[in-house]
């Protein structure tokens, strides 16, 4: 499923980094 708008809005950070990612080899650290 690719990463939407909302879901990127929505991506709070926190204390250690993490990452979202799409299932096609697109991947956001947050």
């Amino acid at each position: 499923m690719p990463l939407n708008d909302m879901q990127i809005r929505r991506a709070k950070p926190e204390t250690k980094a993490y990452t979202l990612g799409d299932g096609q080899g697109l991947s956001l650290l947050i």
